[in-house]
């Protein structure tokens, strides 16, 4: 969790109040070496869909280090992500 609170405060220009507040959900990371380079929270949010209520996750907080952005990195991420999603039943 501090790895990913780093990246997002190099990749944000955001207080330390607010990462401590929006990182505290489902973490999907990208590892090299021993760092984090890539990073997004699934925050679980509930949709009304047709009269029915649908488990859904919105992606916050996605960044990738600038030394790796431009490789592929974030939408490998993002197919992490889904996949985590969808045997959950969320979408």
């Amino acid at each position: 969790k501090e790895k990913v609170k780093a990246l997002w405060k190099l990749c944000f220009d955001d207080s330390d109040q607010f990462i401590d507040i929006t990182s505290g959900e489902i973490n999907v990371v990208i590892e090299s070496g021993n760092e984090v380079i890539s990073a997004l929270q699934m925050l679980p949010y509930p949709m009304s869909f047709c009269g029915k209520q649908v488990a859904t996750s919105y992606i916050s907080g996605a960044c990738t280090h600038p030394d790796f952005r431009n490789r592929g990195v974030m939408r490998q991420l993002l197919s992490q992500a889904f996949a985590r999603m969808l045997p959950n039943g969320i979408f």
